[in-house]
């Protein structure tokens, strides 16, 4: 309690490493408990994206949180949420510059990305109404001042140009702030904090009710399940303090 806000406290960072059994029990006691220590791993092949603690609430209570820029933009920050897979974003000129909504069919979705989609978290303290949309990179960034980061490119295995996909609020609904509407403008989903960044490890099938247009199936997964980073394998573990 008592911080001042953007104060960055105790720095994290989260590697990328080739998959062993050990790492897959890492992610997956990652994934399920949030932060989890375990004996440090060799980061011979890794790439590391810095993290930090930031009082997400009145009480300071800290959430584990990530500054990342979309393409050229400045960095937002967001929660990095284990417990989810998509990167909640809202629709907003300094959040997505001058990429822009519904985008043009592509090989993920030949009928166009799906829009309309309802995505909600835990008790029904927040939940919005959003539309995937195709990223060229992100970039993780020490703090707000920075000014350069550590960048993942979306490519294919090839090394051919892609697009990660994330999901692109209009709307939100969150009990926390009263907030309730459509977003014209950045909306803290907790002080200070604008959006989620799941890092979840599983993926969402888009099962299209009447609701979603264009109406056709399809997936989307949290951007490190997307990534293809060289010398490295899918896989990541959250080190903290030196500690892993």
């Amino acid at each position: 309690m008592g911080r001042a806000r953007g104060e960055e406290v105790d720095r994290k960072r989260i590697a990328a490493r080739p998959w062993t059994r050990r790492a897959f029990g890492a992610a997956a006691a990652v994934a399920l408990c949030g932060t989890a220590l375990w004996a440090s791993p060799s980061r011979s092949q890794s790439l590391e994206l810095p993290l930090s603690y930031y009082p997400g609430n009145s009480s300071g209570e800290l959430k584990l949180t990530a500054l990342i820029g979309i393409g050229d933009q400045r960095p937002q920050r967001y929660t990095f949420d284990t417990g989810s897979n998509t990167f909640f974003t809202q629709y907003v000129k300094e959040v997505y510059g001058d990429i822009t909504i519904p985008q043009t069919p592509n090989s993920i979705f030949p009928a166009g990305l799906p829009q309309n989609i309802k995505y909600g978290y835990g008790d029904g303290f927040l939940s919005f109404v959003g539309t995937l949309v195709g990223i060229p990179s992100v970039t993780f960034y020490p703090s707000p001042s920075s000014a350069s980061g550590v960048t993942i490119t979306a490519q294919t295995p090839s090394g051919a140009p892609s697009a990660f996909i994330a999901n692109a609020a209009i709307s939100m609904k969150n009990k926390n702030t009263g907030f309730d509407g459509p977003i014209t403008k950045l909306e803290p989903t907790f002080p200070g904090i604008y959006g989620d960044f799941g890092a979840g490890y599983w993926v969402t099938p888009v099962n299209p009710p009447s609701s979603i247009t264009p109406a056709q199936g399809g997936q989307f997964s949290g951007i490190l399940g997307q990534a293809v980073i060289p010398g490295t394998s899918p896989g990541y573990v959250v080190a903290i303090n030196g500690e892993s």
